[in-house]
């Protein structure tokens, strides 16, 4: 049985991860690892997500955990905070997973590839929406009847004004799912803002165009794809994302073996930060 120990209280997260892993009657238990430790900024918070999930430890930092875990999760709400709390596990030779986003630029998402590198320990990061049934289901059964995609819309809320680190916080999703729908091999992108709403066209290098929808207030996520074979729409269905995304990072934990490698890890951030970059200066394209 793995020990498992969450950093980041303020994240629904840590309490859905640390019931499917804890609680032996919920009905999306995920076996292998028990949540034995949780840290977080605030103590309220952290009480409540430790009753809630019933983590029999709270500790003051992630170094408080080395010796008591054996891998961790990172789940601040703020990619901003990743970095620094993902480190000392790290450097104690323990995977981690760090949640959507990596980081909040491309800087911090590299020093945590670099010390899981020289620490030859596996570390990765992904939004739940693109392993949940749903996702896998609609790429399998239906993507190879649109045959050849000629463009796709990914629709999914995101506030540039979060206190989460803006664009990065909820756009992570919609980014994410386009690369799994569509892949990594992007020429450049251009963004506009219109109010809070920001708008990126995605140019791929084989012609397809992927639209990125972030609006601010929208609710959920959904996709629709255009090719030679028609048009197709997704609905995006959350219920069982978070146990796929669990067993994905236990996995992980337990073979060694990542299911991204460090350019897969680095393409949300370099694209959000490419949107940031175009949306600011009212448009311009940017080379990905």
């Amino acid at each position: 049985m793995l020990r498992l120990g969450i950093v980041g209280s303020d994240n629904s997260h840590a309490v859905h991860f640390s019931q499917r892993c804890n609680l032996p009657d919920h009905p999306q238990r995920v076996e292998g690892a028990r949540v034995v430790a949780i840290c977080g900024k605030d103590p309220k918070r952290t009480r409540e997500v430790a009753e809630q999930g019933r983590i029999d430890a709270i500790v003051d930092s992630p170094a408080d955990m080395i010796g008591k875990i054996d891998a961790g999760l990172v789940v601040y709400r703020h990619g901003g905070l990743h970095l620094e709390n993902a480190r000392p596990l790290l450097e104690a030779g323990m995977p981690v997973f760090v949640d959507k986003p990596l980081a909040c630029s491309v800087a911090d998402a590299e020093a945590i590839l670099e010390i899981a590198a020289r620490k030859n320990v596996p570390v990765t990061s992904f939004s739940t929406v693109r392993l949940a049934q749903s996702t896998k289901r609609f790429i399998a059964d239906t993507l190879p009847k649109c045959g050849r995609s000629f463009s796709a819309v990914f629709t999914g809320p995101c506030d540039p004004k979060s206190e989460y680190g803006g664009i990065f916080f909820y756009g992570i999703h919609s980014v994410e799912m386009m690369f799994e729908f569509l892949g990594y091999d992007i020429a450049d992108v251009s963004a506009r803002r219109i109010g809070d709403h920001t708008i990126a066209t995605v140019r791929y290098a084989d012609g397809t165009i992927g639209i990125q929808n972030m609006l601010c207030g929208a609710k959920g996520f959904c996709a629709s794809i255009h090719g030679k074979g028609g048009n197709f729409y997704f609905p995006y269905d959350d219920s069982t994302a978070y146990s796929d995304g669990l067993r994905t990072i236990i996995e992980m934990f337990r073979t060694g073996k990542r299911p991204y490698t460090d350019e897969q890890l680095l393409a949300p951030p370099r694209l959000l930060e490419a949107v940031e970059k175009s949306a600011a200066t009212g448009g311009a394209v940017v080379s990905f």
